[in-house]
């Protein structure tokens, strides 16, 4: 009874390093509620209420915090997580500045549901337990899955229909895996996993196939090949708001989770070829991405293919490791939120003018000069051209690999080197087809309607991706300054 006593105490103990998101949990509860008292009357209230409830969480962050494990070791801090945390909530925040859809405005379940997303993905972050992470990852993808169909079209049922079933398939393989961890170590927590992987368990072929099981969902959470299928469709009917959150958060989350995982546990000394796969799905990834976006004519079923591509470039941070790894990694994953968010958002205002196609940009960037402008910067940013913040982060990822390369010469990193630079330049055919249609091209008939908020909105994102290439050590330095262990 004593130690079921004290275990009890150290859970009440730990919401207290939980403060932000048990404000985020409330915030969620009384929006639902606001929603039966207002209804459709309150939608601006109800977006500034939640845009308070997140600010306030982010001031929380710091107020009570604990580096290690917390929860009876089922979660574990760090001050590196603490700033991602922080930057989660902004990436929310954003997500409000959209331009006005009402029909995701005016219903409470909306910020509801944005704000599990949040939730979800800052417990992503801080799991020890594999179950934890289970059941974090879970709450961020019935969330996305429902989001999906805020677009309130048939085409929006089936692509959120087509991303509940490949989840649900993807979380049972996971779940597997999981099974088999817990039945050859007895224990789902990731530190008693990694005393496995250097006992004599790591020659098992069970602990392989558990891992890979458990591997395959985390692709499907990634969007990477070759369980990138459902993200196409995914992207192209959802509304454009909840395209750009989905295409982030859960994204960074589970690669922030991923890079712990492996660096915690040493998966990589395990001669599994481990790299060697991962390097194979990030070349997958990359090629996939990148050849399919060339025949799009749909922004953002073009920009659900470049997500694809995406994942293949930041999870070379992933195979590179060390802490110039982590790095690169978290610096690139900042840098792409700002460029995905810039991008749907400048998809966004295209769409309140009836533009979805990328034909349909014939002509229209000569009546909008600064608004194309703008929209360049981050084009160019998505390719990694200079002088942009796109490029230091490619930079950054490919120089981690090369680190690796010079410490253990294997031929596989040179391989993921050379194709990495190529699937870069690759990926100039397609980006630029927009700005190619806006400036060069003539011959539309439709009008494009852009405000002085929308072209606020994207100046903030391009000077911010302008800054970080001139100025990489505001964000760098932060980086080399926190911890990112257990």
């Amino acid at each position: 009874m004593n130690q079921v006593g004290t275990q009890i105490q150290q859970l009440i103990l730990g919401f207290s390093y939980l403060l932000s998101e048990v404000i985020i949990t409330v915030g969620a509860i009384l929006v639902l509620i606001m929603q039966l008292i207002v209804k459709e009357k309150g939608e601006l209230f109800k977006r500034l209420f939640t845009i308070a409830v997140l600010a306030v969480a982010a001031l929380s962050i710091g107020q009570q915090s604990i580096d290690g494990e917390f929860m009876i070791g089922l979660l574990w801090q760090s001050s590196l997580l603490r700033i991602i945390k922080a930057l989660f909530i902004g990436i929310a925040i954003v997500v409000f500045v959209f331009p006005n859809e009402k029909k995701l405005y005016n219903q409470g379940e909306y910020y509801f549901l944005i704000l599990m997303v949040l939730l979800g993905a800052m417990l992503v972050i801080q799991s020890a337990n594999f179950l934890v992470f289970y059941i974090a990852v879970e709450l961020v993808s019935i969330s996305s899955y429902v989001l999906v169909v805020f677009s309130f079209r048939p085409k929006g049922y089936e692509a959120g229909l087509k991303y509940l079933l490949f989840g649900a398939m993807s979380s049972g393989i996971m779940l597997y895996g999981m099974s088999l961890i817990y039945g050859l170590t007895g224990s789902l927590n990731i530190p008693d996993f990694s005393i496995a992987i250097i006992s004599q368990l790591s020659n098992s072929p069970w602990l392989v196939m558990a891992i890979v099981l458990f591997a395959i969902g985390l692709l499907f959470k990634l969007a990477m090949a070759p369980m990138h299928i459902w993200a196409p469709d995914a992207y192209e009917a959802g509304p454009t708001p909840v395209v750009g959150y989905i295409s982030v958060l859960p994204k960074a989350s589970v690669f922030i989770f991923a890079f712990a995982l492996v660096m915690y546990t040493g998966i990589p000394s395990v001669s599994w070829g481990w790299n060697q796969g991962l390097s194979v799905v990030a070349i997958t990834s990359m090629f996939i991405g990148n050849l399919a976006a060339l025949r799009q004519t749909n922004l953002k079923r073009l920009m659900a293919y470049s997500s694809i591509a995406h994942s293949g470039f930041i999870i070379v941070g992933l195979i590179a490791g060390g802490d110039f790894g982590i790095q690169s990694l978290v610096f690139y994953l900042v840098i792409y939120a700002l460029m995905n968010l810039g991008m749907f958002y400048f998809i966004a205002v295209l769409e309140q003018s009836g533009i979805n196609q990328i034909e349909d940009l014939s002509g229209l960037g000569k009546k909008n000069i600064g608004f194309s402008i703008l929209g360049l910067v981050i084009l160019i940013a998505l390719i990694g051209l200079p002088p942009t913040a796109g490029f230091t982060a490619k930079l950054l990822v490919f120089s981690a690999l090369w680190e690796s390369y010079t410490k253990n010469p294997e031929g596989y990193l040179m391989w993921l080197l050379g194709i990495g630079v190529l699937n870069s330049a690759l990926s100039l055919f397609y980006y630029l087809k927009i700005p190619y249609q806006m400036i060069i091209k003539e011959g539309s008939k439709k009008r494009l309607s852009v405000s002085r908020t929308n072209v606020a909105v994207l100046t903030f994102f391009s000077i911010l991706i302008l800054i970080f290439f001139f100025k990489p050590d505001l964000l760098l330095n932060i980086l080399n300054q926190t911890s990112f262990a257990f």
